[in-house]
């Protein structure tokens, strides 16, 4: 506990934070409250007095911290910009990454070591307070805007995020503007990691938009698949006896210039549904289906960062009424997860 108060600290000093309020804080400006205060006024709130922004702001009043009323509190932090948020959190995470000791992190399968793996996943801001009485009672949950959220499975910390205040987008439409940030901080080669959403066209020229990345999803079947009928399939079965096939072709249609030479590989799942993976890491040998297919079940880590920042760090309950509150509640959340 002394160790994680030394890093929160160390990381949200007045000084770190003035600068990437100077940095990213679009139209917006401080009068009374400044960033500095409504950061630790919002940590009071989450981790004092279980995520209740106004017990937290009225404490703020009575000690002096806060020089102004309630409302206006909640009126700031619901006008915080959102690349605001999502620098917090990046750049707050590279400060934490300093720390970090090589011993700690985890091992990848000797095949795939010379990567750093990434998976992303995106997530939806639910249970936002009906605060309008006439909207109490009433069915139905409103969002809080939606991320897209990139977490480093070598470390297990999330180290980017691209938010959006329309909670109702698609999540890979943002992958362009992720993979920049990512690969700021983050050296190559990497390796991008992502559910059937990212079987595309698309977000295979943004994995491998930097020389040396590679990319493995689960297919769907939405892109078509051409075998190459002069490749031979490869058969064989994986280390829980499944049988695997795979197979060599191109993603895309022939007609369609963005077609792409991809591995296909295929697990017969018995009563369930085949899982099938593509990868444009095309030599089976180096690359063996059994690590690649192990590496998948590994993206569930990321469902599992949702969970506890939900459970945890209380996002199940949302501080502010607007979207762009609630996606800075988000990356706090986040940060603290890091930690």
């Amino acid at each position: 506990a002394e160790a994680v108060l030394l890093l929160w600290r160390s990381v949200t000093s007045e000084e770190c934070l003035q600068s990437l309020w100077n940095e990213h804080r679009g139209r917006c400006y401080e009068q009374v409250i400044s960033f500095t205060t409504m950061v630790r006024l919002l940590a009071d709130a989450l981790l004092k007095h279980k995520g209740s922004g106004r017990r937290a702001f009225e404490k703020g009043v009575e000690n002096g911290e806060l020089e102004t009323t309630v409302g206006a509190a909640f009126k700031k932090l619901g006008r915080l910009p959102v690349k605001l948020s999502q620098a917090f959190l990046i750049q707050s995470t590279r400060s934490l990454l300093q720390t970090f000791p090589e011993w700690a992190e985890w091992k990848l399968p000797r095949s795939l070591r010379r990567f750093r793996v990434i998976i992303l996943d995106g997530k939806a801001l639910k249970r936002v307070a009906k605060r309008l009485k006439p909207l109490r009672g009433i069915p139905g949950g409103l969002l809080g805007g939606r991320a897209l959220v990139a977490l480093e499975w070598c470390t297990g910390l999330v180290v980017g995020m691209r938010a959006t205040e329309d909670g109702d987008a698609n999540d890979v439409k943002f992958v362009g503007e992720l993979v920049p940030m990512v690969c700021k901080h983050v050296e190559g080669p990497r390796l991008w990691l992502g559910d059937r959403a990212f079987c595309d066209l698309t977000q295979p020229e943004h994995f491998t938009s930097n020389k040396g990345d590679h990319f493995l999803v689960r297919y769907q079947s939405g892109t078509p698949f051409f075998p190459d009928r002069q490749r031979k399939r490869r058969k064989g079965k994986d280390e829980r006896g499944r049988n695997v096939v795979q197979e060599w072709g191109y993603l895309g249609s022939p007609h369609n210039k963005r077609r792409r030479y991809v591995r296909r590989i295929r697990v017969n799942r018995g009563d369930e549904k085949p899982l099938i993976l593509v990868t444009d890491l095309l030599d089976a040998d180096v690359y063996p289906a059994d690590d690649l297919l192990w590496l998948y079940s590994e993206r569930w880590g990321i469902e599992q960062v949702f969970q506890k920042v939900t459970n945890v760090f209380r996002l199940k309950r949302l501080i502010g009424g607007t979207p762009k509150a609630c996606i800075f509640q988000f990356a706090f959340c986040l940060l603290l997860y890091n930690m």
